[in-house]
This record gives structure tokens, sequence and C-alpha cells, in this order.
């Protein structure tokens, strides 16, 4: 096995003519190295070649990650979502987690699971009187449950 230097006059033509690719990587990539076997074939890679096609999306759609960070930076940018980081939002969630320490779906249930998050039974959708002045319910968000995250969110999808 040789070394030589990609030129294409150094390169014979029955080389290209099986592989009219090649040529084209050649040019592009002009004085690189490349290696020939002992019947004049082509060994290796010239250049790297993507391992799938690039995935088709219509103008001003994303890929997954890239959707999800723009909704969430939409979602962030509601004031409402503001009145979660108050600290009377932290005293009244404190407040219910030691009132009512046990989930409420999983109490239904007959499962004794520990709550860790405030919930409005009723979602408020940022209304500052629901938000505020509702009553609030206790439900878990850990594994292997996670009634906040499944059961509710699955019953607000339903309700709309």
């Amino acid at each position: 096995m040789r070394k030589i230097m990609c030129n294409l006059s150094l390169i014979p033509q029955p080389v290209f003519s099986r592989f009219p690719a090649r040529k084209a990587l050649c040019r592009k990539r002009l004085m690189r190295p490349i290696q020939l076997g002992r019947n004049g074939t082509i060994r290796g890679r010239l250049t790297r070649m993507p391992s799938r096609p690039p995935v088709h999306r219509p103008p001003g759609q994303g890929d997954r990650k890239t959707e999800q960070r723009r909704y969430d930076r939409d979602r962030d940018k509601q004031d409402w979502r503001t009145w979660y980081k108050t600290a009377a939002w932290q005293r009244r969630r404190a407040d219910q987690l030691a009132a009512e320490p046990l989930c409420a779906i999983c109490k239904k249930a007959g499962r004794i699971t520990a709550a860790s998050v405030a919930d409005h039974p009723i979602p408020h959708r940022g209304d500052y009187d629901l938000f505020w002045r509702q009553k609030l319910q206790s439900l878990c968000d850990q594994a292997p449950w996670r009634c906040h995250s499944s059961e509710k969110q699955r019953q607000e999808r339903l309700v709309g």
C-alpha cells in the first residue's frame, strides 16, 4: 500500500470511473493524502460523511430541544409565573404542606405518600383571585406515583 497526494494526475482514471463521487471529493480537498490499495482502489475515506441525512423541517420550526426551550421561555414570560417566586407564595405553600403532609390523590387511592407540591384544585390560568384565595391541595411529585405531573395534568387537559 502506498500513500500519494491527492492530485488528479497521480490517481489512475479507472478509480474515478468506478467512483465518480470520489473525484468531486478529491477536488474539494486538494493535496490531502489518500491510500491506494494494490489493485488501484482507494482505501479508507477521503472525508467524513454524515451518519444520517439531515431532517427536513418547515421554515421557523426547530428541533425538539429548541422548541422545548422556546416554549419554556415564552411560558416564563407570563406575568403570573412570577407569583410562584414571591415570599407570600412560599409561605402559603409551606403552610399547606404542613397542614396536609400526605398527597390527596394517593390518599383517595389508599396509598400513603408524602406531598411535595401545593396545587390549585381549579386551574387559575392567571386569575389573581383564584391564585391567591382558593383553597390548595397537597400532591406528590416524586416517583413512583407523580400525581401532580401525571394525574392532575391529565385531568386539566380533559377539562381544557
